[in-house]
């Protein structure tokens, strides 16, 4: 029996410990990687989740202004005021920005459309896409929109259809 024992193969206490800490440096090394991919995904989800409302946002905001009304029996838009963070048509449709919220009010009703914005501002140009018109709201014949939402900035040149046709 003495000899029996002598061929069986055993896992020696140090080569348990070196096995150990092989793969103790090994997760010490890979470990990184993984936290640094799953940091990574987190921030491009949250990257895309604040450009698809952005998006969303400018795109509702487009449409709304690229139906603008005209002035009958003028060239003009039927635009009664524009601020550098709001415009008001004379129908009373709005598009206002309110703390860090995007409101649009159409027909007496407002809705959010984006929350987390920081920062919109309306540009309005006339026929030469130039000279300003936010004094002269119903001279407008452009209107251009920056929006800053999470650090996110978007911007549209718009060009509402019933200036289209009076050019």
């Amino acid at each position: 029996m003495s000899t029996a024992r002598m061929h069986r193969r055993g896992l020696t206490l140090i080569e348990m410990i070196a096995t150990i800490t092989v793969l103790a440096i090994v997760a010490a090394s890979v470990l990184p990687v993984v936290e640094s991919a799953g940091a990574h995904y987190v921030e491009s989800v949250t990257t895309r989740r604040v450009a698809d409302r952005a998006a969303f946002a400018m795109d509702r905001v487009s449409r709304v202004l690229r139906e603008t009304p005209g002035v009958p029996g003028s060239a003009g838009l039927a635009i009664d005021s524009i601020a550098a963070d709001a415009i008001v048509l004379t129908n009373g449709t709005a598009i206002r920005l309110v703390g860090d919220e995007l409101v649009l009010t159409i027909d007496g009703r407002s809705g959010v459309v984006c929350g987390g914005v920081e920062a919109i501002e309306f540009v309005a140009t006339g026929a030469d896409g130039v000279a300003s018109t936010l004094e002269t709201p119903a001279e407008t014949r452009r209107l251009g929109i920056g929006m800053r939402v999470n650090g996110l900035t978007v911007r549209t040149a718009i060009f509402p259809r019933a200036a289209l046709g009076s050019e």
